[in-house]
């Protein structure tokens, strides 16, 4: 983990600016309640940000965002499709929510951006982040614990429950000249309808040497209306990235079990 200061230049004389904690305390304690102030944190990841992403404050800081966000969790807006899986998706995803109450500290992508500032060339401050799939608002602070700016972090889903989280398909993604360094993608690969579709999104929608991490599900005993990203074997899913200018640096077995197995892949973009 790295620790940064900011330099503030006054006249001929360069001074190192060290905000107390008690201060960034109150700060992100300000922004929670009035939704303001966030882009005046340092810009890389530090002592601070490592601080708060330790369980007992992490698990805080999601619980206010529950709070501040509770009337955009309580009546989430969906993505209007006439897509018969998608839909499926939709409906499974909004029964998940309602049984498991998951709102508050999960910590499901944290691996992810490990990969991410592990392989990322430059730092995390100069580069934008895509998460698709995040579900909740607090899966966007887990990444900006990691040094990203705010601003720079973008989200799309079927699902959104925070306004900075756009309604969008993965198999369909449309982003009018914005490119972007990094993209994670958790638990998505799998319930795509096209898989082709959406890895040549996320190569148009990547800069050259950004970094794509995500998980690929596959059912060993598929059924009929099994979307077909999770019937792709491992080299089915190699070629594809291949195919769309990826260079797989990480293949990782997460789980398995008798239904499936879920791999974590890491790959670069070429060109």
């Amino acid at each position: 983990m790295t620790s940064s200061s900011k330099n503030v230049y006054l006249g001929e004389n360069s001074v190192q600016k060290h905000p107390k904690f008690s201060e960034k305390f109150n700060n992100l304690i300000k922004y929670l309640l009035t939704g303001e102030g966030f882009g005046e944190y340092e810009k890389e990841e530090n002592l601070f940000r490592f601080f708060l992403r330790k369980p007992i404050p992490f698990k805080t800081i999601c619980k206010i965002l529950q709070l501040t966000s509770k009337k955009y969790i309580s009546s989430p807006t969906v993505l209007e499709t006439k897509d018969e899986n998608l839909n499926r998706v939709i409906k499974y995803t909004l029964k998940q929510i309602e049984l498991n109450k998951v709102f508050g500290s999960n910590r499901r992508m944290q691996y992810y951006y490990d990969l991410i500032q592990c392989f990322i060339k430059g730092r995390l401050k100069n580069k934008k982040l895509l998460i698709i799939g995040p579900k909740f608002i607090t899966e966007l602070f887990l990444s900006w614990t990691y040094g990203f700016k705010w601003k720079n972090i973008y989200a799309i889903d079927l699902i959104s429950n925070h306004p900075k989280i756009k309604l969008m398909d993965a198999d369909n993604l449309k982003f009018k000249n914005l490119k972007f360094d990094a993209i994670s993608m958790a638990n998505v690969f799998g319930y795509n309808k096209d898989p082709h579709k959406c890895i040549e999104g996320i190569s148009k929608s990547l800069n050259k040497d950004g970094v794509l991490v995500f998980n690929s599900s596959q059912f060993k005993n598929p059924l009929e209306k099994t979307p077909l990203s999770a019937t792709l074997s491992d080299d089915d899913i190699n070629n594809l990235l291949k195919k769309n200018f990826f260079n797989v640096i990480s293949r990782e077995i997460v789980k398995e079990n008798e239904s499936a197995i879920s791999v974590v892949w890491v790959a670069r973009k070429l060109s």
